[in-house]
């Protein structure tokens, strides 16, 4: 069992990661995700919220069915 990702101040890593989730939140992206007919884009951005990190620091994903 992998131990979990916990962002620690100051590190390269986690700097580069919270400004690619910042930039997910701007109307910008929110709008480039309706033009592909990624809708609602909200809910797209929490999803790729979810998937970014876990690509970027090789996590596995799993679902639960529940929620």
């Amino acid at each position: 069992m992998k131990p979990p990702v916990i962002p620690v101040r100051g590190d390269e890593k986690c700097g580069v990661l919270s400004k690619v989730l910042d930039k997910l939140e701007r109307e910008e992206k929110k709008k480039l995700l309706a033009r592909y007919k990624i809708t609602p884009a909200n809910r797209a951005i929490r999803f790729l919220k979810a998937i970014v990190p876990a690509v970027f620091f090789r996590l596995k994903i799993s679902c639960d069915s529940a929620s």
